[in-house]
């Protein structure tokens, strides 16, 4: 073999080699590009961008994708108001997770409602609403307002307390009896109510008798000398 044709050899055995590696490196490359793109798309579909829910109303709060759990919690804000999440805005999560939210449930001192002259009912019912929980004390009524209205409070109305604190409300009885019952603020969705035996106090009449009155007797003696 001459040394031309030789030198032809190795060019071609260089030149497959060379075409071999590019076509190597490009399908090397096309396979990540299209491994990458995969991932991006499946990215995109699992993956769901957090919003910004502090300073939102709770009923407001939406995202889809999204699960939402609330923690009431004392603040200045407006009741209901979303005051704090637990993942950041922009954060990307997985979809079906849970973004817990903490709401405001107002400020921690509340005021006693107006509820003098109203029923029982509507004064535990009003308490209630706002976070408190109640006492309610029947006094005897001596004919100073109607059997089962509101006579007085404690704390009065119009007094700041913090929030779940006891108020005792006073209501007319009857003639004949006081009782105590306690009620408790529900602590769910499910009314939670705590109430004592009634305690009865019976009335009890005393005999009445005419008073007794002792004898006048006269003394002979005395008598027997005046006639003398």
């Amino acid at each position: 073999m001459s040394e031309k044709s030789y030198k032809r050899q190795l060019a071609i055995i260089w030149t497959v080699i060379i075409i071999a590696i590019v076509l190597i490196i490009g399908a090397t490359v096309a396979i990540i590009l299209s491994s990458g793109g995969t991932q991006q798309v499946e990215k995109n579909e699992t993956f769901v961008t957090v919003e910004n829910y502090v300073g939102k109303k709770y009923d407001e709060v939406h995202t889809d994708g999204l699960k939402f759990e609330s923690v009431e919690v004392f603040s200045e804000e407006e009741k209901g108001v979303v005051i704090q999440q637990s993942v950041a805005e922009g954060t990307s999560v997985k979809k079906g997770t849970t973004i817990v939210v903490n709401v405001s449930k107002g400020n921690s001192e509340v005021v006693v409602p107006s509820i003098i002259g109203k029923t029982e009912d509507e004064a535990v019912k009003a308490l209630r609403d706002n976070g408190f929980e109640v006492t309610v004390r029947y006094i005897l009524n001596y004919n100073d307002g109607d059997v089962g209205t509101v006579k007085s409070c404690s704390p009065s109305v119009g007094e700041k307390v913090s929030f779940g604190s006891k108020v005792t409300i006073s209501v007319y009885g009857d003639d004949l009896m006081v009782t105590t019952t306690t009620t408790t603020r529900p602590t769910s969705s499910t009314e939670n109510t705590e109430t004592t035996v009634p305690t009865t106090v019976p009335t009890t009449t005393l005999p009445t008798t005419a008073p007794t009155t002792e004898p006048v007797t006269s003394d002979p003696t005395v008598d027997s000398g005046a006639q003398e």
